[in-house]
């Protein structure tokens, strides 16, 4: 298993200084921004965002529309995104062992993604304006 983890932020130093103590550099790289997100989604196994609060996530939707499987913290636009979990795992805010054991079972859980790019097109450009 691999751990990409893209964008920066103020955590980034934090991450790097643990990735290293952790002795696991071949498995995590951590990418910074990157302007076109979608190969990465297009060829991930799963997406996952544990944020404490979250607006409606462009990342969680263009997952969605990528068709990879989601794991997400159970904050408000989340939960409508995902449709309280209809089409995506949801997680307690803080909840650790409940978040790696959802990215487990997810993980092993093989999924289509159906479903996920479904939901993504209510949130289309024209199918919002028309609303």
């Amino acid at each position: 298993m691999r751990l990409i983890i893209l964008g920066d932020g103020p955590e980034r130093p934090h991450l790097d200084a643990l990735v290293n103590d952790l002795g696991i550099a071949p498995d995590v790289q951590l990418r910074g921004h990157e302007r076109n997100p979608l190969p990465y989604f297009r060829r991930a196994n799963l997406f996952v965002l544990p944020s404490r609060w979250e607006g409606l996530s462009n990342a969680l939707l263009e997952a969605l529309a990528s068709g990879t499987p989601v794991v997400s913290s159970r904050c408000s636009g989340s939960v409508e995104l995902l449709d309280s979990g209809r089409y995506g795992s949801l997680v307690d805010v803080g909840e650790i062992h409940g978040l790696a054991n959802i990215i487990i079972d997810t993980l092993a859980t093989e999924k289509p993604g159906i479903e996920q790019r479904k939901r993504a097109q209510d949130y289309d450009l024209a199918t919002t304006l028309a609303a």
